[in-house]
């Protein structure tokens, strides 16, 4: 009886490969069309926290986020941030 139904579903796998095939090319087509950005992750530690949280961005995004964290660090430097100095200094 195990015999039989081995044979079945490997009679049925033999039917299912040339169908398989012949769906790949469309199924490739499909997937080009509709391909996402790859994401990038990068670990993110917080403060008091030992364990980093992964942020995952696109290449575009993080070019942005990139920029936006440099013109911040500029601007600090530069004294448009806030004052490290005391109120009456």
């Amino acid at each position: 009886m195990r015999f039989l139904l081995s044979l079945a579903m490997l009679a049925g796998a033999a039917l299912a490969v040339p169908a398989l095939a012949q769906d790949a090319p469309a199924a490739a087509a499909s997937s080009a069309k509709a391909a996402k950005p790859k994401k990038i992750c990068r670990a993110d530690t917080s403060l008091g926290s030992v364990m980093p949280r992964y942020v995952c961005h696109s290449k575009e995004e993080w070019a942005s986020i990139d920029k936006a964290n440099q013109s911040a660090a500029d601007g600090a430097l530069n004294g448009a941030g806030p004052s490290l100095k005391g109120p009456g200094t």
